[in-house]
């Protein structure tokens, strides 16, 4: 999933890139919990920028719905990724368009 060339990010920079609680991010990442949902898993996927094929590749290998345009909040969650925003700036766009907040 990470582009040739890109190093692996320092656990420490995936949780602070997430925005999320610490000790729900290292469970995770240790294992110790299980099936993230779909919202930490977008949360990771704008705080470390990743494009939009990352991001539905990432869904979709979690067992989860991947981004669908017609879904309005969707939609702008895949504007957000493309144009590079982060998990603040996307929460900012969302909101300003009526839709539920990623958190």
């Amino acid at each position: 999933m990470r582009p040739a060339g890109k190093a692996r990010p320092a656990k420490k920079d995936l949780i602070f890139a997430s925005g999320r609680e610490r000790s729900y991010c290292y469970q995770l990442l240790n294992g110790t919990r299980r099936n993230p949902s779909r919202d930490m898993l977008l949360a990771i996927a704008l705080g470390l920028h990743f494009t939009c094929d990352e991001t539905q590749t990432m869904l979709r290998i979690a067992g989860l719905s991947p981004l669908y345009p017609r879904i309005r909040r969707d939609a702008v969650i895949l504007q957000q990724l493309a144009a590079g925003k982060s998990l603040y700036e996307c929460n900012d766009r969302l909101a300003a368009c009526g839709e539920v907040m990623i958190g």
